[in-house]
């Protein structure tokens, strides 16, 4: 599915754990405060968030892993991860949302987080208080396009931290690759508009005031 590589400015988002899981591949999780002023989910998420991020640093050498409770503590204290307790209402949504993307997650029992993520990003969304939701599960993203929730994904992730200047051009550009070696999926038609936008961006940059197109 194709990725969003629009520049509308998106700093509030409903955050599912996927792009997440690729930042820390990509070697720049610590960095996403820098340009996402908060990440709301679901407090049912939380526990996926640790438990995921806790065996996904394990891929990692051992100079780039993150202490991945202290992170998360340190994110929910200054705002940037803000959690929300569902209403009865939306636990049954979200039970219905996931039945529809992940039945078999359903049947098995496990948490209908995919569904909650996506019912929470409804809400906020259609409060003003977010703009899009981050998701890179196929099925996600299409229910949500489907639901006309704005939807964007690790790659405007890495796009975006590009943008705000948390990491340079070569830290940019490896980053979906080290995401991709380390089990991400990007196909290369994606990462090649991604390698282009980023080489736009820095062009763009180059150029002196009196030659910037208006």
């Amino acid at each position: 599915m194709a990725e969003d590589l629009g520049t509308r400015p998106i700093r509030v988002v409903v955050a599912n754990t996927g792009p997440i899981v690729a930042a820390m591949l990509g070697e720049c999780l610590e960095k996403v405060p820098q340009c996402l002023e908060q990440i709301h989910i679901p407090a049912v998420e939380l526990q996926e968030w640790k438990d995921t991020l806790g065996w996904i640093n394990q891929k990692l050498p051992a100079d780039k892993r993150v202490d991945v409770p202290s992170l998360l503590g340190q994110w929910t204290q200054q705002g940037t991860l803000v959690l929300h307790e569902l209403t009865s209402a939306q636990e049954k949504r979200a039970h219905e949302v996931t039945l529809r993307i992940h039945p078999d997650f359903v049947e098995s029992g496990k948490l209908a987080v995919d569904g909650a993520a996506v019912v929470l990003a409804r809400t906020l969304i259609d409060l003003g208080r977010a703009q899009a939701l981050l998701a890179d599960e196929r099925r996600i993203r299409r229910y949500a396009m489907e639901e006309g929730i704005e939807i964007v994904g690790s790659i405007w992730l890495f796009r975006r931290l590009f943008e705000a200047g948390a990491l340079d051009l070569d830290a940019a550009m490896d980053a979906p690759k080290l995401a991709q070696s380390r089990g991400q999926h990007y196909s290369p038609k994606l990462i090649s508009e991604f390698s282009a936008s980023l080489l736009q961006i820095n062009e763009e940059r180059s150029r002196s005031p009196g030659d910037r197109k208006m």
